[in-house]
């Protein structure tokens, strides 16, 4: 089983709030132990406190993180921080001069461009004369980020500070400067945090995979908010107890009717695992329909791709089940993944969809079809098997074993004798070679 992995976060006290609010909309999956700070010294005394408890730190900003790296000999846990990127600071940018016309960026000082960050690359963007003031020295100092901006004012050269420093406020606010506090988005909180979980991972090091799994809940027609709710909290809490009963740290966020968890796994077995466990578990202890897509891939965003794919798959499956997709150069569909035997099909099959176009069946059925000859040629097909695997009925089925016998793709067997009165149940095998010829 897989322990819940511990994150301390080491913040001053403001930061904190956002950061605590963040933690309660989203489930990470993994255990917090929270620090606040209010002289940089502080925090080597707080190391020297969660060092032992915690597997990865999280800093609310760069002051922080700078000064732990810069500080402490021993710091050996993976470390991250919450940042701004370039797209950010030109967002940010844009919104102050829409609020302030008449500031030119000249005459504004920004304490959270460095050089240790390459001034976010801003430089590429503005000409030098339109450049602010920036902070000015690689490593972060509470008395030279005022004391720049004091001097910069009393000479006439700046008229507002943008800033980052929630320990600097009730000093900037004494130097009677007009200011901007900038306290980090929801996302660039949730980024940091699970950068520090993935950064626990990488230090194992292991090759690590990323999982999305993606649950849309059905509602009944004629669902009321109240109806919307219920369901909500009442899925919500089935994945927690999922995850408890399991162990494994995946972390949990709700939408609407939309349910996303997000893991990394190490271990080959794992993947379809966790996800036949779940879709199994779901079907057993709701009492409302789902469907689910889980998407693995090198990245968060190939995994969230994929998983939505797998998703479009389980709604136009119809049932409460799930699909698997696996990013790659063939991605690879596998499911119904509530099945003993889950079947293992690609949509870059070219000739399966050019004989669909010719018979009418429909590709999906067909895919299937195909999936059951690649998991064994020699499968025995019934209309009544082949219902389950499709999830439609057995008169449709009946009609595409008719196409796919008059194809000579499929030949009849014995048929199996049925117990009481009926008649026997039709048999049907592949034809291999005429299979082979005609989809690969």
């Amino acid at each position: 089983m897989l322990s819940l992995i511990t994150v301390s976060i080491i913040s001053p006290r403001v930061s904190m709030a956002a950061i605590d609010d963040v933690i309660e909309k989203q489930d990470f999956g993994c255990i917090f132990l929270k620090y606040v700070y209010d002289r940089q010294e502080d925090i080597q005394e707080i190391y020297l406190h969660c060092k032992d408890k915690c597997d990865a730190i999280c800093f609310s900003g760069e002051i922080g993180y700078h000064y732990a790296i810069n500080h402490i000999s021993d710091l050996t846990i993976p470390c991250t921080f919450v940042f701004y990127n370039e797209t950010h600071i030109l967002s940010l940018l844009l919104n102050f001069l829409i609020q302030h016309p008449n500031i030119p960026l000249n005459r504004v000082y920004i304490d959270f461009l460095t050089p240790g960050n390459q001034y976010m690359n801003l430089r590429k963007h503005l000409p030098a004369e339109q450049m602010p003031y920036c902070y000015d020295q690689i490593e972060y100092n509470y008395a030279r980020m005022l004391q720049q901006p004091k001097e910069l004012y009393e000479q006439g050269k700046i008229d507002y500070i943008l800033t980052r420093c929630t320990n600097n406020l009730d000093a900037i606010r004494a130097l009677g400067i007009p200011y901007q506090h900038f306290l980090p988005t929801e996302e660039m909180i949730s980024d940091a945090i699970r950068d520090a979980i993935n950064q626990q991972k990488l230090s194992l090091g292991e090759e690590t995979y990323q999982i999305i799994i993606l649950i849309k809940v059905i509602l009944p027609e004629g669902a009321t908010e109240h109806d919307k709710e219920y369901y909500n909290v009442t899925l919500y809490k089935q994945l927690v107890d999922f995850r408890r009963c399991n162990e494994f740290d995946f972390s949990i966020e709700s939408s609407q009717e939309r349910f996303k968890l997000h893991t990394q796994r190490t271990l080959e077995r794992d993947k379809l695992h966790l996800s036949k466990d779940l879709v199994t578990y779901l079907i057993h202890n709701s009492t409302f329909h789902f469907r689910l897509g889980v998407g693995i891939g090198d990245s968060m965003d190939s995994a969230r791709y994929s998983a939505e794919v797998a998703l479009h798959e389980a709604v136009k499956f119809g049932k409460n089940d799930g699909f698997l997709v696996e990013d790659g150069e063939d991605p690879i569909l596998t499911g119904p993944l509530s099945s003993p035997t889950t079947l293992s099909y690609s949509y870059s099959n070219y000739r399966v969809q050019s004989y669909s176009q010719q018979s009418g069946i429909d590709e999906r059925n067909l895919l299937r079809i195909m999936g059951i000859f690649e998991m064994d040629p020699d499968s025995v097909i019934t209309s009544s098997n082949l219902s389950s695997w499709l999830n439609i009925t057995v008169r449709s089925c009946n009609r595409i074993l008719s196409q796919l016998l008059d194809s000579g793709l499929i030949e009849e067997i014995d048929s199996a004798k049925k117990e009481g009165r009926g008649r026997p149940v039709r048999q049907y095998r592949f034809c291999t070679e005429n299979c082979q010829k005609t989809f690969y």
